[in-house]
């Protein structure tokens, strides 16, 4: 906002007039002002030799104030000044100085704010003064102005204190401003000047509710007020989240006055955050930027040399688009000049840095940024970023980790800090140890996957920057690529959707990615699909690297036709690839591996003569014609291809002598060699000839290890050299010459230490293999249970169950361990492995014989069995078994074909040993049939003898039963005949209800009140009935015996006994449970006596015809 103008009232009259002295009066036209020098020059002469009064060198102050002309007021201002201070006018020099304060204050709002020394556009005058050159000198005069005001002893006037008012606003001291604004507004309540000061304090201390009161209240009182302070409502709105009333006051403001800069720039701004909203739709974005950019221009045409060029910078991006970098670098440097706050002058610089990386001067760019990010103390998101992107082009990708790593904690939710922060830990930087590059790599899909759920959960629009970003998606699936299939492939089909909806065509590369994917997640189909659309999409592009992409395109759809079995198909895309780069050494291996499958072992040797002569260097290569050569030797058994891989291994080690593959070749090879190689028959015969050939043979093998000790030297990691040496030490091979690995001890420890390495190596590689050659080792111990889970685990989760090798070691296993525990079992086990091999290699006669092998050893080992450790059902399977043993040992010993892989006399002698089998058959079947049958007999006696017992014991239970229930049965008819015979002579009366006691009780007393006798005989009673219901209750002594009333023995309770002889402490007792008394009368006789019962022990029942009342009764 700006300061407040020198409030002096504009002069009513055009006409002047000056006493020159002696009567003499000059007059001019104040429009004479106006005619440049020729009409001031004699008006100043005039005013500085009259020494005209102060009044008048205002007026003419303001008049040139009023047309525009400041230099000449401020000329106007000094000479008056001077003159006044020549004849010793001290109250005139006062509103002198107070004017000239208050036009360097004016001047100061148009003053830059610093001068760059090394400005390429915006160049200043040397003679520019920054605004707190004019701040000092605005204050010099008003301090000069105070001091004469105190020689006079007086105060300032309303013109001092706003004219110290307003320049401690413009200084940034807004409390000694407000107490030179309020005092002027106790004196005038409604100074519109004050109470504009007011408002601007007010919002500068975020006070807007109290602000807009202000502004308010300045434009009821004057609403041609200038400055306007609709300006200032509208800002105390727009901070109010009254947008639409701010934008509302900024129009009016701008309706009443076009050329008001403020308020254009204001409405500018306004436009450009529609812009910057997340929630404005794309198509609504144009207008609202064209309308923003026009409006900042325009406010900037109006007004170049304010604070307004410090907002010009946020609207410089489309200078630096269009290429205009020469304009785009004059707005910056404006913007640091005349910028007012600290945020703007960073904005201007970062812009500069910006230019300067676009025209490729990192360097200097780098620095910028560095010193907007440090000037701003972090708190600028734009110049942090810069610093870290410059980080980058200069390749230092540590630092700039360590910037963005810095960012990301003071801005956790920017995407697009994520988003560079990934990328920079998914690409390590140089001098990272393993373990630091795998947890970077492991940090940076964590980041990614932030990303990914910001955009997933998120509106396109907020985070436009980055998801309308397909490289971003690119690098992200990069990153999962080998972790996770899933998201790679998700990466690379978000960033084809956003290809498709920028319109831009379709990506080969992508495409191909993307098909790579699917390949690997054993999706074929769906791979060859995508790579034939990523061809089509390569169709028509021109460049140098487009045979390239096609050639790899066509490879890979090749792999996917051959992982398909359209072998074809396969061949002619790799014929496609060698048309349009004759030597590519892959398409040329993969027709040979297809020759291979086929056993077209000579179009397969052309295919890689023709690579290796083409790229005789290729490792790659040479390590496939090695396999090639190898496969020969396995297949045909030729000492002379063996040789012939072996020669080739020796080439390739002599020029690559660090090549790993060869080692481990030329290792395998040598010690294959050595372990098959034997001896003739008649060196066999001669003693030192044998000695010769194990000294050969040992050589050899050290020299294997020689080779597989190398590899691991250089690939420390390598699992085929660690498992050769073990087993070269489970088999004894690198002992000296003549020792021996039957020696139990010796085998197990050879075993043991291979097993250490197996296991280590099964740590790293998950192959089959090191499951099988750890089962090995378990069997060379004899540790056939963990040997059988060993072969399992690798048949299960490496071959599905099918792999005729891990089979026969299983029946081996099985064979061996129904061998040592004589387990028929067991030995059904191994032969039904060996069924499993026999159904994936039916042809293969060495398995025939060792299932006819099993057959026969098992019906051995059941013929061998007691009698009590087989059954008959299993010696029957045994020797039908033998029987069909007989018949593939007959075919076996029949076959005449040559090399055979078993000894045709050892088929012939297990024939006719397994005669012999079968002829002790019938006899042994004969033997356990009667074994069983006895077996059986003696069971079915043992358990006659226990059913006969069983019956015994349920006869005597059942007659013990019967003789408790006659028991019973008596005992039941004695208790029914004492209850009839008690019956008979016992009458039970009910007892007396509550109220009758009460009744009776109240009687009794008052009758032996007025008897006034305590006896406890009753004296003065008529007759013994009498005194038996009437007598009052007295207090007996203990040795006298209470009369008891005769009870039947059925209703008696049992605790009868414990019946104090007090009847009155048991009246005054809290209700307790106790036995009733209840009166009976005899049933003989209405005469005789009443009955007594005496509750004893045993509850005895006395019964007399007359019961005496005495004690000893």
């Amino acid at each position: 906002m700006d300061s407040i103008d020198v409030p002096i009232e504009d002069p009513k009259s055009r006409t002047i007039e000056v006493n020159m002295g002696g009567g003499e009066l000059v007059e001019f036209e104040l429009s004479q002002l106006a005619e440049g020098e020729d009409g001031v020059e004699p008006i100043l002469d005039i005013f500085e030799s009259a020494n005209a009064k102060v009044e008048l060198w205002l007026i003419c102050i303001l008049e040139f104030i009023r047309i525009g002309n400041e230099v000449q007021a401020e000329r106007m201002a000094e000479l008056g000044l001077k003159t006044k201070r020549a004849s010793n006018e001290l109250a005139a020099q006062v509103p002198l100085l107070l004017v000239l304060a208050n036009m360097k204050l004016a001047k100061a709002k148009k003053a830059p704010k610093l001068i760059l020394p090394n400005a390429d556009g915006d160049i200043l005058p040397p003679s520019t003064l920054t605004k707190g050159a004019l701040y000092e000198q605005a204050s010099e005069k008003i301090n000069e102005a105070q001091r004469i005001q105190m020689q006079l002893g007086e105060n300032f006037d309303m013109v001092g204190f706003l004219s110290v008012g307003i320049m401690q606003l413009a200084r940034g001291e807004a409390d000694g401003a407000l107490k030179h604004f309020d005092s002027i507004s106790q004196r005038e309540p409604n100074n519109v000047f004050a109470l504009l000061g007011k408002a601007r304090v007010a919002y500068t201390q975020r006070d807007p509710q109290q602000a807009l009161v202000l502004f308010q209240k300045v434009l009821s009182l004057n609403p041609d007020c200038k400055p306007d302070p609709r300006i200032g409502i509208g800002l105390c709105y727009w901070v109010l989240n009254s947008r639409e009333k701010a934008k509302a006051a900024w129009t009016r403001s701008l309706e009443l006055d076009p050329n008001s800069w403020a308020a254009e720039l204001l409405l500018g701004l306004e436009r450009l955050n529609v812009v910057k909203n997340v929630h404005t739709r794309r198509e609504d974005r144009d207008q609202p930027l064209i309308e923003g950019l026009r409006s900042v221009a325009a406010a900037f045409r109006a007004s170049d040399q304010t604070s307004a060029a410090a907002a010009i910078a946020s609207s410089t991006m489309h200078s630096l688009e269009s290429g205009a970098y020469s304009r785009a670098v004059k707005l910056a440097e404006r913007a640091m000049q005349f910028a007012d706050t600290r945020a703007h002058y960073i904005g201007g610089l970062t812009t500069l840095a910006r230019i300067h990386h676009m025209q490729g001067n990192i360097p200097e760019a780098q620095g910028m940024f560095e010193q907007a990010a440090s000037e701003s103390r972090n708190s600028s998101l734009l110049a942090d970023i810069g610093a870290g992107q410059m980080q980058i082009a200069s390749g230092d990708l540590l630092q700039a980790k360590h910037t963005f790593g810095g960012i990301i904690k003071r801005w956790p939710h920017e995407p697009e800090v994520q988003a560079i922060y990934a990328s920079l830990l998914a690409h390590p930087h140089a001098g990272l140890s393993a373990e630091e590059e795998k947890a970077e790599r492991a940090q940076a899909r964590v980041a990614f996957d932030r990303i990914q759920h910001t955009i997933d959960n998120t509106s396109a629009d907020s985070i436009r920057d980055i998801s309308d970003d397909p490289d971003l998606f690119v690098e992200m699936a990069k990153t999962w690529h080998g972790n996770s299939i899933e998201k790679a492939a998700k990466a690379y089909r978000s960033a084809a959707e956003v290809r498709l909806k920028n319109e831009q065509p379709k990506s080969p590369q992508l495409l191909n990615n993307l098909a790579s994917l699917a390949y690997l997640d054993g999706d074929l189909q769906t791979a060859e699909t995508i790579y034939q659309e990523a061809l089509t999409s390569s169709v028509g592009m021109e460049g140098s690297d487009v045979n390239d992409m096609k050639t790899t395109i066509l490879y890979n759809l090749g792999r996917a036709y051959e992982g398909q079995g359209k072998l074809d198909e396969a061949k002619e895309a790799y014929r496609q690839i060698l048309a349009i780069h004759p030597e590519y050494p892959d398409a040329k291996v993969r027709l040979a591996a297809m020759c291979i499958a086929v056993s077209q072992f000579d179009e397969a040797n052309t295919y890689l003569k023709e690579a290796l002569t083409a790229h005789p260097t290729n490792l790659e290569l040479r390590a496939f014609y090695l396999y090639f050569l190898v496969q020969t030797t396995s297949t045909g058994s030729s000492s002379a291809a063996s040789k012939a891989a072996l020669d080739f291994a020796y080439t390739t080690l002599k020029e690559h002598r660090s090549d790993v593959y060869s080692l481990c070749a030329a290792g395998w090879l040598v010690y294959r060699t050595a372990r098959e190689t034997k001896p003739s028959p008649r060196d066999a015969q001669n003693e030192q000839a044998m000695k010769t050939f194990r000294r050969e043979q040992s050589k050899n093998f050290l020299r294997s290890a020689e080779f597989f000790d190398k590899a691991l030297s250089v690939d420390p990691e390598c699992s085929f050299a660690a498992q050769s040496l073990a087993i070269a030490i489970a088999e004894n091979a690198l002992a000296p010459a003549g020792s021996s690995n039957e020696d139990g001890r010796t085998r197990v420890a050879n075993a043991r230490q291979a097993l250490s390495v197996f296991h280590r190596v099964r740590e790293t590689l998950t192959d089959g293999s090191v499951y099988i050659n750890m089962g090995h080792c378990y069997f060379a111990n004899d540790e056939f249970e963990r040997a059988i889970e060993s072969y399992e685990t690798g048949l299960q989760r490496f071959y599905n169950g099918v792999h005729s090798p891990i089979l026969l070691y299983l029946a081996r296993t099985w064979y061996a361990k129904a061998n040592r525990e004589g387990n028929f079992s067991a030995m059904q086990i191994a032969l039904r492995y060996l069924q499993k091999a026999v159904h994936i290699q039916p042809h293969d006669k060495a398995i025939l014989f060792n299932v006819a092998m099993i057959e026969q050893k098992a019906a051995e080992m059941l013929i061998a069995l007691p009698t009590d450790q087989r059954t008959l059902a299993e010696l029957q399977d045994g020797l039908k078994q033998a029987v069909h043993a007989q018949k593939i040992f007959l075919a076996l010993a029949s076959d005449k074909s040559k090399n055979l892989p078993y000894n045709p006399e050892m088929a012939d002698q297990r024939y006719r040993y397994g005669s012999s089998i079968i002829r002790r058959g019938p006899a042994e079947v004969e033997k356990q049939t009667a074994y069983e049958q006895d077996a059986q007999a003696t069971v079915a006696a043992a358990m006659q003898r226990r059913e006969e017992e069983k019956q015994k014991l349920e006869a005597k239970e059942k007659e013990r039963a019967e003789e408790i229930r006659r028991q019973a049965e008596a005992l039941a008819e004695e208790r029914r005949l004492a209850r009839e015979q008690v019956a008979s002579w016992v009458f039970v009366q009910p007892d007396y209800e509550p109220e009758r006691e009460k009744k009776v009780a109240k009687k009794r007393k008052k009758k032996a009140f007025l008897n006034g006798s305590d006896d406890e005989g009753g004296q003065g009673m008529s007759s013994g009935e009498e005194r038996e219901e009437h007598q009052p209750r007295v207090k007996k002594s203990k040795k006298s015996k209470k009369q008891k009333k005769f009870v039947d023995p059925d209703e008696m309770p049992d605790d009868a006994e414990a019946h104090s002889n007090d009847e009155d402490d048991e009246e005054s007792r809290p209700k307790k449970s106790k036995p009733r008394k209840k009166v009976v009368a005899a049933a003989m006789s209405d005469d005789e006596d009443a009955l007594k019962l005496k509750n004893k022990k045993g509850k005895r029942v006395i019964s007399k015809e007359t019961i005496s009342d005495s004690d000893e009764d």
